[in-house]
């Protein structure tokens, strides 16, 4: 009837299920999401819970596409909850490549809630996530940045063709958001500079930038590094993107490599 989620590095606490079922059956939610534990390589423990909140109405649902593309009180990863079944199958819901995109679960959750009626989120921090350094998503390779891209205009195209664009720019958020980490990965890793160079020309010669500097020209809420990126491949300033990452990352992670 519902489907879950588990990384094999990963546990759950003994209850999630009975929990979530019981949510979802007893008053019809087609998926219901949790919060989740983040466990770091030195051992400590971060608990990051979500809002609890109903969505019941296409704009209620469209809310939590917008806050999932915000990383806003919710979690973008399909582990954090159950899912009903029948959606998936008859609507043919399935995961891409994450060799293709850089996010495999936010397009699966998209998919999901658009086809979805009613979504439940819960608080607590059922889902025990530990942190693995070996893990796909933790290596820096080159291709990534074309998979952002891929992505970010993967995303727009679901959302404009489920009548969702007035929320683009909540695309157009998270593309920055997750540029300016891949960089910080690729300027601290032992890519030669002239790589690293290469990339951030990459970076600042996507012809989208142009689209996501209109949509957010009027955010003045962005973190200090995302306005600084977004002002230098606005203006296309490839080696001046180079040189202030460069300072920027290595003075901050100057004893940490991907």
């Amino acid at each position: 009837e519902y489907i879950a989620f588990v990384d094999s590095d990963d546990y759950v606490e003994p209850d999630t299920y009975a929990t979530l079922y019981a949510e979802a059956s007893n008053n019809g939610y087609d998926g219901v999401f949790n919060g989740f534990s983040y466990f770091h390589p030195d051992g400590s423990k971060e608990e990051r819970g979500i809002v609890d909140d109903i969505y019941l109405s296409p704009d209620a649902v469209s809310n939590y596409i917008a806050n999932l593309l915000c990383d806003v009180d919710t979690v973008i990863s399909a582990w954090a909850g159950i899912y009903r079944t029948s959606i998936i199958i008859d609507n043919g819901i399935r995961f891409v490549s994450e060799r293709k995109f850089i996010s495999e679960d936010l397009l699966f959750n998209i998919d999901f809630a658009v086809k979805a009626s009613r979504l439940r989120s819960l608080p607590r921090a059922f889902y025990n996530y530990c942190y693995n350094g070996n893990s796909f998503s933790q290596i820096f390779k080159k291709q990534k940045i074309k998979n952002m891209f891929r992505l970010f205009e993967t995303i727009r195209e679901r959302l404009e063709s489920n009548n969702l664009a007035s929320i683009n720019h909540c695309a157009s958020r998270f593309f920055l958001d997750n540029m300016v980490g891949m960089i910080k990965c690729f300027m601290i890793s032992n890519l030669s500079e002239s790589e690293k160079y290469n990339l951030a020309c990459e970076v600042c010669n996507y012809p989208n930038w142009k689209v996501v500097a209109k949509e957010l020209s009027k955010h003045s809420d962005l973190k200090m590094q995302n306005r600084i990126l977004l002002f230098l491949v606005k203006n296309h300033l490839p080696a001046l993107c180079y040189f202030f990452f460069t300072v920027y990352y290595k003075l901050l992670f100057r004893n940490k490599t991907y």
